[in-house]
């Protein structure tokens, strides 16, 4: 899978509204250095909203800013779901959410479910976002995370966000 929006640049600045369904395996193509942002929408714009959809058993592997649903949310992503995913890194990545990479817009009532595994990661991993840089999070739910990486930041229990 290439992302949709995969720079801040070229972020998503539409309304994607999943009415519910799911999306199972999703794949990132394989990375290189400097590859952007991962997740089905590698960044969300400041008008972009994504909601209502799930995603299950995905892998997102990437260089900085990963997530199930977006790498980068500059917008709105609310009532999504994301179910036993991977996300990973390469070289010295960092921000791995659940739901988003690194959040500066807003995220509300998301959840994640099962483990959510993230592997190779620097610096700051989380349920639902990697970083939260001055965003809005608001009636989320995480279940556990489980990771590995050198000096990397990871809750030990689930958790409202």
């Amino acid at each position: 899978w290439h992302p949709i929006g995969d720079a801040d640049s070229t972020a998503f600045q539409g309304t994607f509204d999943g009415n519910g369904y799911g999306i199972t395996m999703l794949q990132t193509e394989e990375p290189v250095a400097g590859c952007g942002p991962r997740g089905l929408f590698g960044a969300i714009g400041k008008g972009g909203v994504v909601k209502n959809v799930g995603i299950a058993a995905c892998n997102m592997r990437g260089w900085d800013n990963i997530g199930a649903i977006a790498g980068v949310n500059n917008g709105t992503i609310e009532d999504c779901h994301v179910v036993f995913s991977l996300m990973s890194t390469i070289g010295t990545g960092k921000n791995l959410g659940g739901i988003c990479g690194l959040n500066r817009g807003t995220i509300s009532k998301c959840t994640t479910e099962g483990n959510v595994w993230v592997g190779g990661v620097r610096d700051y991993a989380g349920g639902i976002c990697g970083t939260n840089e001055g965003g809005t999070l608001s009636g989320n739910t995480t279940a556990a995370i489980c990771g590995s990486g050198s000096d990397a930041t990871l809750p030990e229990a689930a958790s409202e966000q």
